[in-house]
């Protein structure tokens, strides 16, 4: 028995065309693909590349690979001839994330900023108005600009160890290195100012200091006229910080430039052993003289008793902006009584204190608000009997 073969399927016309016109749309959406893959070229940041536009090849493309999800820009120039350039900005799944057209110029096209939105390659491709049906030629250069590292960097992080507590040190701030990180080591807690002043560019700086596990203790912007910020703090114990000079906005920041930073010792912390220091013994009548300055805002002294005795004690300003206060304190640091400046805020006074008993005792001097006090100078102590 034979078999008869299969007849011919004729498939009606408006099916015919609507396969054809499927078939077309594929095409449309496969074909860009499939260029943006060939001859792609490598392109790298802030090294302008140069290429050519033409009737036969009405594009050009280019490979970007970035570590991070940076902020960029994107710039082509005509050289020569006619090109009137467009530029377009395809993620790794071939996806247009961004373009631009000419400007008024009808030389230029720019992606002015675009923060990209993940690690990768990219793939920036150069055209023409009009693409095939494009009337204009030329050379062109492309230029990919780094506007602001993004925070995947591990170089973003790195540490200086310069010491800057020896006088003012210098560091610059990029795009590519919007932030530096300085090392502070603290023996001690104290009150300290930090300045960051811009010294060339438009640099408009931040500060902040960072304690153990990255802890974020205080943050200051520029001052108004933003060419320097001023962080003032007060460290509460002995560790290792970071002060971190960066520029306003980050990674989305637009300014650069070297800048100053300076740490002043506004004031030692109550821990430090220079303020455990008895500078000597002190006499009835007998007036001692000190200085107290940031470094070392307190001076103890120690007088002995052999009697239970009713004593004056006088501490006066003799140079400089000093603000004294008296303590009279027992032998284990104990706190008795404690004299204030006077109105005049030059003379502090404790009248007639009777000394609870005889023995030794120790006699402190130093300026208001200690630690968190910002005045200086040179003073006198005296101890009279009985009433003054």
């Amino acid at each position: 028995m034979k078999h008869l073969p299969y007849p011919k399927t004729v498939l009606p016309r408006r099916i015919v065309t609507a396969i054809s016109l499927l078939a077309l749309i594929i095409t449309a959406f496969v074909l860009p693909r499939q260029v943006l893959g060939q001859d792609a070229k490598v392109l790298t940041y802030d090294t302008p590349v140069t290429g050519q536009i033409t009737d036969a090849a009405v594009q050009d493309s280019w490979t970007l690979t970035v570590p991070a999800k940076d902020r960029l820009s994107l710039t082509v120039d005509r050289v020569d001839g006619t090109l009137v350039p467009k530029v377009e900005l395809y993620d790794s799944d071939k996806k247009l994330i961004a373009n631009a057209d000419n400007d008024n110029t009808f030389a230029r096209a720019t992606i002015k900023t675009f923060k990209l939105p993940a690690p990768g390659n990219y793939t920036v491709v150069v055209g023409r108005y009009k693409d095939k049906d494009g009337k204009t030629s030329g050379n062109y250069t492309l230029t990919a600009a780094l506007l602001g590292a993004g925070l995947e960097r591990p170089e973003i992080y790195k540490l200086i160890f310069k010491p800057i507590h020896d006088g003012p040190v210098q560091g610059t701030i990029t795009n590519a290195q919007w932030i530096e990180s300085w090392r502070l080591n603290s023996h001690t807690s104290g009150h300290i100012l930090i300045e960051a002043t811009r010294i060339d560019g438009n640099l408009i700086p931040t500060l902040a200091i960072f304690g153990p596990n990255n802890q974020e203790i205080q943050r200051v912007a520029a001052e108004p006229e933003g060419d320097r910020a001023v962080l003032d703090v007060t460290l509460a114990n002995t560790s290792e910080y970071e002060i971190r000079v960066a520029r306003t906005g980050n990674e989305d920041g637009t300014t650069t430039g070297k800048y100053g930073l300076t740490v002043t010792e506004l004031g030692i912390g109550t821990d430090d052993a220079s303020l455990s220091i008895i500078e000597g013994l002190l006499k009835i009548d007998t007036p001692k003289k000190g200085m107290l300055i940031n470094a070392r805002w307190a001076d103890r002294w120690g007088i002995n008793l052999t009697e239970a005795s009713s004593l004056t004690i006088t501490a006066t300003r003799t140079s400089g902006t000093l603000i004294p206060l008296i303590k009279v304190m027992d032998m284990t640091g104990k706190e008795l009584i404690t004299g204030t400046a006077d109105e005049t805020f030059t003379t502090a006074v404790i009248s007639n204190y009777a000394f609870p008993a005889p023995g030794q005792y120790l006699i402190m001097i130093q300026r208001a608000d200690g630690t968190a006090g910002g005045t200086e100078g040179g003073y006198e102590l005296t101890v009279t009997q009985g009433q003054k």
